[in-house]
């Protein structure tokens, strides 16, 4: 039977945490959380929903931040300067967890060196100069912007990094679960008829984005890990998990929800362009060799450049800096990958959203969203968003001609989207509304046949009440 380890990173998300522990309580066996630097009561909440559900605690891990190996040298300066004495075994307690980084750097005599501060500060004498100097210069060693930090110090460093750490702690923790489910504290799960014997390899599973958007966005990602997969996490921000297979999850048995209402998105879109344009325009960078810091050159590789653009834009948009996001749009477009590429296909579609909303404050956008939106067409044409943008357009604005094209290529054209496609909103697949349009104009438009093939069309694809009398009554017209 398949065991699950529930592993997620959080920070502030104590309003919301139990919401998604309840969502999956009965579909998981462990948890494995990385806090990684709340200033409320998170973790406090965790600990009482496992309470308050009975949950084995000897099934539970919540890892909290670490002090850097700078602020551990830094206590030694304080100690010795302020003789406040009874801090020391605190202090070699924290020293002990990093012997094992000693021994695998070959520092193991720059390590004792620090014991025998310890000792010194423990037996109440001064530091010697000696001492002093050992101290001082390991601290110069260190990098204010990236200190070194322990392999188990959950403080947040970037996306990728802190994901890829939570995972490799759940792993450690929880050796007998056969998967890690990988979700966010803004999640929420639901099942229907779902069982953990339906997890095979790496499991793919759909959420629908319902945040903030008129029209909910899906997409889908591996949120079941196998435990013999070699799973790494890869970006700074707007982060993917590599993986060497995968199977689909029927969403009619399990699916997850995401309000968005995380504890940390106050001040996503500028954190994210600054993690986005330090990883682009960085050309060094800090490493560590034992308890020493270094300097060497740094090279961010295309695929990763390429993705960056994308979501530099993205943020870009969402900050609406248009002209920015326009630029690093055409950048990803530019990085083209291979024929339909979903990224490439979203930024022409961005693009053309861009110019429609900048159409409301100045019209000579129009052509520039118009020749967009067919270019949209052209890279992907089995795809709706081009067509029914359009239409759209041009209905709110009752430009009926325009309109009526657009309606008509919406519904004598085949249309689709695959589970490999990403930024799906599917709402706009529903034609509903581009029949009915049709079916009330066409006679008007001297157009049986087109009104025919909508009436035809609603009757096969609602069986709604509503709309079986709607095409009734204008068939009669249109005999």
């Amino acid at each position: 039977m398949n065991k699950v380890v529930l592993n997620a990173i959080v920070k502030n998300e104590s309003k919301i945490i139990k919401r998604l522990l309840d969502s999956c309580k009965n579909l998981i066996d462990y948890i494995s959380i990385c806090d990684t630097g709340s200033t409320d009561n998170t973790v406090e909440v965790i600990y009482d929903w496992i309470k308050e559900n009975d949950f084995p605690q000897s099934n539970c891990k919540i890892h909290q931040p670490k002090r850097s190996f700078g602020e551990i040298l830094f206590s030694f300066i304080t100690i010795d300067h302020n003789e406040k004495y009874e801090n020391c075994e605190n202090l070699r307690k924290e020293l002990n967890e990093w012997k094992s980084y000693a021994v695998s750097n070959n520092q193991l005599n720059i390590y004792n060196d620090i014991l025998e501060c310890v000792e010194t500060l423990s037996n109440k004498r001064k530091l010697s100069n000696e001492q002093k100097d050992l101290i001082y210069d390991l601290l110069n060693s260190q990098d204010k912007d990236k200190p070194l930090r322990h392999k188990e110090d959950t403080t947040f460093v970037n996306f990728g990094q802190n994901r890829d750490q939570s995972l490799r702690l759940a792993r450690k923790y929880f050796p007998e679960a056969t998967y890690t489910f990988l979700i966010d504290a803004d999640m929420i799960v639901h099942t229907n008829n779902f069982n953990k014997s339906m997890l095979i390899g790496n499991s793919i599973i759909f959420i629908t984005q319902v945040f903030g958007v008129k029209n909910p966005i899906e997409y889908s990602y591996a949120a079941f890990i196998h435990k013999d997969s070699h799973s790494k996490c890869v970006g700074v921000t707007h982060e993917y998990w590599s993986y060497t297979s995968r199977e689909i999850l029927p969403k009619d048995t399990i699916h997850i929800t995401s309000p968005g209402d995380g504890g940390c998105k106050s001040n996503k879109q500028e954190r994210d362009e600054r993690m986005l344009k330090g990883e682009i325009f960085k050309t060094k960078e800090i490493v560590y060799e034992g308890f020493r810091k270094k300097t060497v050159d740094f090279h961010l590789n295309d695929s990763l450049r390429t993705r960056y653009y994308f979501y530099l834009a993205e943020t870009y948009r969402c900050m609406k800096k248009y002209k920015e996001s326009i630029s690093y749009y055409t950048k990803r477009i530019h990085k083209e990958r291979y024929r339909g590429d979903s990224e490439v296909w979203y930024s022409i579609y961005s693009i053309a959203n861009i110019y429609k909303y900048m159409y409301n404050s100045d019209r000579k956008y129009e052509s520039n969203m118009v020749d967009w939106y067919l270019k949209l067409y052209e890279y992907e044409p089995r795809r709706i968003e081009s067509y029914r943008m359009l239409y759209e357009f041009y209905k709110s604005k009752n430009q009926i001609n325009r309109c009526y094209m657009f309606a008509k290529l919406l519904i004598t054209n085949e249309f689709k989207y695959t589970p490999n496609d990403l930024f799906v909103n599917t709402k706009l697949y529903d034609l509903t509304n581009v029949y009915k349009y049709l079916i009330e104009n066409s006679y008007k438009m001297k157009d049986k046949k087109t009104g025919n093939l909508a009436c035809e069309k609603l009757l096969k694809e609602s069986s709604d009440v509503s709309n079986q009398t709607f095409v009734k009554k204008y068939l009669e017209v249109y005999k």
